[in-house]
């Protein structure tokens, strides 16, 4: 950090395990005299496949209260502040953008039923993406589900839906395709509540985009 900036920081590496697959990574935490923010680096554990961009990109999508410098690997970034392209907190519809042009927008959903004939809700997105690099929807945002408070798992289907399917896809810059998640469901009456962040902020409690969808 920049001396006399006001500000305070320090790092630390860690582990996570996400949809199944371990990750390693580094968070920046930086402290002002009223707020803190946090920039998280995460990469694969698996050689050559990284799950976040690079410094600088992660970087700019950080908003700081005041200009204010950040050093870490030997790369110094200056970082002004910035207004959200899209609103956070509880929406209506989740049409959440990311600072470099990359958004998921919830279309609809059904109930369905997972390979033991338990009821999930499978619901379908809109992803748009905008990195230089090829994205799927769940290397680019960090979607989690609720129902009567309680997260709910990814569910397993036999039902060889298209969308399903293009989870798991790629896309390359400017290109788009409809996706979707499906997840148990713990009964059919109580409302289920969507959240989504993009994946750099998964740790950040106050960022991205919440709807209800009522299942009555």
């Amino acid at each position: 950090l920049e001396e006399n900036s006001g500000y305070k920081g320090f790092s630390f590496d860690f582990t996570q395990e996400i949809n199944g697959k371990e990750y390693i990574g580094e968070s920046h935490i930086v402290c002002g005299e009223q707020n803190m923010y946090t920039l998280v680096i995460c990469y694969e554990k698996a050689a050559g496949n990284p799950y976040a961009k690079d410094y600088k990109k992660i970087l700019n999508s950080l908003t700081i209260d005041n200009s204010v410098k950040i050093e870490s690997k030997g790369e110094t970034e200056t970082t002004e502040e910035k207004v959200e392209e899209s609103e956070s907190g509880k929406v209506k519809k989740i049409n959440l953008k990311l600072e470099n042009g990359s958004f998921l927008k919830y279309e609809k959903h059904k109930i369905v039923e997972d390979y033991e004939g338990n009821p999930a809700i499978r619901i379908f997105f809109t992803f748009h993406n905008e990195d230089d690099d090829a994205q799927s929807i769940q290397t680019a945002f960090y979607p989690k589900v609720f129902q009567n408070s309680v997260q709910c798992e990814m569910a397993i289907t036999m039902d060889g839906d298209d969308a399903s399917g293009n989870s798991i896809k790629q896309v390359q810059k400017g290109g788009e395709l409809e996706c979707a998640l499906t997840y148990k469901l713990n009964d059919q009456e109580g409302d289920v509540t969507l959240q989504v962040k993009g994946l750099s902020e998964m740790f950040n409690s106050s960022s991205g985009q919440e709807m209800t969808i009522p299942l009555k």
